[in-house]
């Protein structure tokens, strides 16, 4: 995929998009509250959500979009009718990976490597990094660098504009790669306070919309900064 426009243009169209928004949101049901959750549904591929709909799950973490796109993004009347599904309703949460950038979403650009899932080419972006070894396409991002967070923050508009309840957040655990004595050789002295600056900023961000916008941290356990991860957690 390409994408030509600026993050910061698009970062302030979706703000425009949600402050039109923002007096409907509370017009949909409550979600359940999440000392009811019993269990959960985790899918990010071959994502159909009637099937979803019938299950009892109390809980849902889906992608935004059917495909990674943004042409085939589920729609907030689609998000809605989910909420609606099972005995006591359905929390349906977006995935949202801060920590590595995608090849297959909207903000990608295909110059940005040499091929497919090749390394990072000379039109690359600063903040982009080398790909995850383990993860084909997926590649590690400076992600305390405004350009990405713009990016980030976009991508979280899209989504509290179709009707999630919350996000869950992947690849905290970043700061592991770039912090001292990671595998990115660069001994970053303050990854870990910036990923956690990074997830604050969003939840601030999301829940100047919606208060009750859920933030749920993946791979997060060894952060030593604990005091601040549990202020951003749901109650």
């Amino acid at each position: 995929m390409h994408n030509s426009r600026h993050p910061v243009i698009e970062r302030l169209e979706v703000r425009r998009l949600l402050s039109a928004i923002h007096p409907h949101i509370d017009r949909r049901p409550p979600p359940p509250a999440l000392s009811s959750i019993q269990n959960w549904c985790y899918q990010l591929q071959n994502i159909n959500l009637k099937h979803i709909a019938r299950t009892h799950f109390d809980m849902a973490v889906i992608d935004y979009s059917e495909d990674g796109s943004d042409q085939e993004a589920f729609s907030r009347r689609q998000i809605t009718q989910l909420e609606g599904t099972g005995p006591n309703g359905k929390l349906v949460l977006a995935y949202l990976s801060i920590g590595e950038a995608e090849n297959y979403r909207y903000y990608w650009n295909n110059a940005w490597t040499t091929s497919v899932n090749g390394p990072p080419s000379r039109r690359a972006p600063f903040w982009l990094g080398p790909e995850d070894s383990q993860w084909g396409g997926d590649y590690y991002v400076k992600y305390w660098k405004p350009q990405w967070q713009a990016i980030i923050e976009n991508y979280l508009g899209k989504i509290i504009g179709n009707g999630f309840d919350g996000v869950y957040l992947d690849v905290i655990d970043a700061y592991q790669f770039w912090g001292p004595g990671g595998d990115s050789g660069l001994n970053y002295g303050s990854a870990e306070r910036d990923m956690v600056q990074f997830v604050q900023t969003l939840a601030n961000y999301a829940r100047s919309f919606e208060p009750d916008f859920k933030i749920f941290v993946q791979n997060g356990e060894a952060l030593e900064s604990k005091d601040l991860i549990m202020k951003i957690r749901p109650a």
